[in-house]
């Protein structure tokens, strides 16, 4: 104990407060087995310092960590210079300058007039909207910030576009109204994104058909439910689907209150 570690091991030193060289029972193990190596034990130092030398030219250079936090190197030519073991250099993220914009990824479907909402894991839910023509889209997507990239998801059971979608302390989102079909009769039914399963389920339907209206989380965890274009059949219950494609609607005072 105490002894330098021996010279022709070119021992680079690995910490710089510990002064003695700490040796194992079966001494230093290299990592592989080498040609030099002790052919039963694969020891290539000892209890005596000078024990393990190595010796003669090496095709395939091993390196060993020791526990003593030396690092052996039985490397290259004899009395060779020792070699530093380098340091990764880290690769850092992109950055962008405040109050600029880069583009990311695109998303595998074009849409207009979806909702974006943001997940308590990070991830942003693409829901609905309207492609080049009613009716909407069922579809959904996610998009990831630490790629960059979106994928699809499940689908909704109802298409829709100028709907809501609002995050519930469960994690969950609500997604209402909205237009349902090719007429963009305004829709009273809702249905539930569950992050954990990325699948959408029903959550039954609002007392008003209603598209563009808001949809607000209270304190309670409750949704209040406000406003929108609501069609001209309709009062207090859903929209009738009967209702003729000339048939206009008008914006709607009422509002409701969604228990989770």
């Amino acid at each position: 104990m105490g002894a330098n570690p021996p010279e022709a091991a070119h021992a680079t030193r690995r910490q710089a407060d510990r002064d003695e060289l700490e040796w194992g029972e079966a001494g230093c193990r290299l990592s592989a087995p080498n040609r030099d190596a002790d052919p039963e034990t694969g020891a290539v130092i000892g209890r005596d310092h000078n024990a393990g030398r190595a010796q003669g030219d090496r095709a395939y250079p091993q390196v060993t960590v020791c526990p003593s936090l030396w690092v052996w190197n039985v490397a290259g030519l004899p009395n060779s210079t020792p070699t530093p073991i380098p340091t990764p250099t880290p690769v850092p993220s992109p950055t962008q300058v405040s109050g600029t914009f880069r583009a990311t990824g695109s998303m595998a479907t074009a849409r207009s007039q979806h909702t974006a909402t943001l997940l308590t894991d990070g991830r942003v839910l693409i829901v609905g909207g309207v492609g080049d023509t009613f009716p909407g889209l069922a579809s959904a997507e996610l998009y990831d910030p630490a790629t960059g990239k979106f994928s699809r998801t499940g689908s909704m059971g109802t298409p829709r576009g100028m709907n809501t979608a609002t995050l519930l302390p469960s994690g969950k989102v609500l997604i209402a109204g909205g237009c349902p079909d090719a007429f963009c009769h305004p829709g009273a039914t809702t249905e539930l994104f569950d992050p954990a399963s990325d699948k959408f389920s029903s959550a039954g339907s609002m007392t008003v058909s209603r598209n563009l209206h808001t949809a607000t989380v209270l304190a309670d965890g409750r949704v209040l439910i406000v406003g929108g274009m609501t069609h001209a059949t309709d009062v207090n219950s859903p929209a009738s689907a009967s209702a003729s494609a000339s048939a206009s609607a008008s914006a709607s005072a009422s509002a409701e209150v969604y228990q989770p």
